[in-house]
């Protein structure tokens, strides 16, 4: 799962998020850039490829043929996720032409007809189903919400960032408890609370697919959630 990245709803105010900036300035009969697979781009595509184009330091045909790609399966992904919310768990971008689905248990068939119907259209891009996930999006984000919520209601702590990082199976939570050192059964204690708030929003058995770490500091930063006590 190297260099993935996810590309599911935001988990609180995340958001997935796939990016496509492409351009083209086209005069005279010059021919279209198409993609790897021959298919035009419309105008609106063509226009913002110029500055991923600039940006990278690329022509603008490999810009199409390495991005052209992606908001297709951001709507493939949007598609799966609606259709199957008891098995999508997430999705996101490894390579120029690869990609990766994944989901709580096995492979729903209307996932494997959403992916077939971009295939058809992107034969060239290999996407990877991760299976047996043991949750899904909907319990990623309870999980997430609760043991921020968890740790935000103590009253050593003044500000939370928190954010879920599906590649680790891990929520991590930053908590300003006002200084660098804190008291020694301050952070096993507010990591107790995360973990038990995340059992009861889900099930018995998350902990076991998913941890929580928490790190306490003078200021909260980052993360999906970002709350502060005034």
């Amino acid at each position: 799962m190297t260099r993935r990245r996810l590309l599911g709803l935001p988990l609180g105010v995340i958001a997935i998020a796939i990016v496509i900036a492409f351009a083209l300035s086209m005069t005279g009969t010059q021919p279209a850039p198409v993609d790897n697979n021959g298919n035009a781009l419309s105008d609106e595509k063509l226009r913002d490829m110029r500055d991923i184009a600039e940006t990278e330091g690329v022509s603008y045909q490999a810009a199409v043929n390495n991005y052209g790609w992606h908001n297709d399966f951001a709507h493939t992904v949007s598609d799966i996720r609606t259709d199957s919310p008891g098995h999508f768990t997430a999705g996101g971008i490894s390579g120029d032409t690869a990609a990766w689905i994944a989901f709580k248990g096995k492979v729903p068939s209307v996932a494997s007809e959403h992916v077939g119907i971009f295939l058809e259209k992107y034969p060239n891009v290999r996407i990877e189903f991760l299976t047996n996930v043991g949750f899904t999006e909907a319990e990623s984000k309870a999980a997430l919400t609760a043991a921020h919520y968890a740790v935000m209601n103590s009253t050593d702590v003044t500000g939370v960032g928190s954010s879920f990082d599906f590649e680790t199976r891990r929520i991590d939570i930053t908590a300003n408890v006002g200084t660098d050192d804190p008291p020694a059964p301050l952070i096993p204690g507010l990591k107790q609370d995360a973990e038990a708030a995340v059992t009861e929003a889900t099930h018995a058995g998350m902990l076991d697919l998913i941890s929580v770490e928490i790190v306490g500091v003078n200021s909260a930063t980052g993360g999906e959630y970002q709350d502060d006590k005034h």
